[in-house]
């Protein structure tokens, strides 16, 4: 099986899975890991914590981003509301 028809049919299954599902395939694959792959498996689990941190301090950035924008009105609605009151 390809690399493409592997992650998919990974996807398929996950997607399908609860957390506690997910939680439990998770350990038991960390189980099953000889030891001389733990090091890598725990960078593994390590470089999707970071990355999801980092979509999340993304996200946030994003969502004060849009407030400040609706804070702030923009020039054209500054006119046209100066232009109602003249």
């Amino acid at each position: 099986m390809n690399q493409k028809e592997f992650v998919g049919k990974s996807d398929e299954i996950l997607n399908c899975m609860s957390i506690e599902e997910l939680r439990r395939c998770l350990h038991n694959i960390a189980r099953k890991t000889p030891e001389n792959k733990r090091a890598s498996f725990l960078q593994l689990l390590e470089d999707c914590h970071d990355q999801d941190d980092r979509e999340d301090r993304e996200d946030s950035k994003y969502e004060e981003a849009l407030q400040h924008k609706r804070l702030i009105p923009n020039e054209k609605e500054g006119l046209e509301k100066r232009h109602l009151i003249e």
